[in-house]
């Protein structure tokens, strides 16, 4: 069994902090600025120090509860149509999670 994580793109961050967000998952403004702090980012923390950080036009929100979230598991033995995969997501706010069996992993950008 193996899983694959489908990547969302969004747009190209404006500044270095928010790509940061961006690339680790869309978490906090805080949880960014801290990792950079302990030299944990990509680039030295003298990089991004001055670097304004606003996630307020970000598709993520503010993370309480904006979009969903999406995983694609398999593959399984073949069902009766064939289908070896699910593509599984919940939705953040109303915690509604669903499973969409696939037959190929390309069927998971069509959903989307």
């Amino acid at each position: 069994m193996s899983a694959v994580m489908l990547i969302i793109l969004t747009p190209k961050a404006t500044s270095l902090l928010k790509s940061e967000h961006q690339r680790l998952g869309h978490i906090g403004n805080d949880k960014v600025k801290n990792l950079g702090r302990q030299g944990l980012l990509k680039k030295n923390w003298d990089t991004y120090k001055n670097d304004p950080i606003t996630t307020d036009k970000c598709p993520c929100g503010d993370g309480k509860g904006v979009g969903m979230d999406v995983n694609l598991t398999g593959p399984f033995r073949p069902a009766i149509k064939q289908e070896q995969y699910f593509f599984v997501g919940v939705e953040r706010e109303s915690q509604i999670v669903f499973a969409i069996p696939i037959t190929t992993k390309n069927e998971a950008s069509d959903i989307v």
